[in-house]
């Protein structure tokens, strides 16, 4: 719905080759000269449900608390709905 494909993010996908297939690409890499980025980005996951996107629901709902927090680049100076009276 929100159309991005999703996977878990915790896992390099199986349907790809999985971790083995990783580390031959990163293996090939390095014998170039080169090295890989990956950017997972959580708050593309879906979030209609949390059990899918447990890190955007952890920090959806413990803020700076949530050990997730450093994974979104969040800018906490500008508060929140409540602090500024607009909830």
């Amino acid at each position: 719905m929100h159309g991005y494909d999703v996977v878990d993010p915790t896992r390099v996908n199986p349907e790809l080759g999985g971790a083995e297939a990783l580390d031959r690409f990163v293996a090939a890499l390095r014998s170039a000269g080169l090295g890989l980025v990956v950017d997972i980005v959580p708050n593309h996951l879906g979030v209609a449900r949390p059990e899918l996107n447990p890190a955007w629901w952890s920090v959806l709902r413990d803020g700076r608390e949530s050990p997730y927090a450093p994974w979104f680049d969040i800018d906490w100076s500008r508060g929140s709905v409540a602090d500024s009276g607009a909830g």
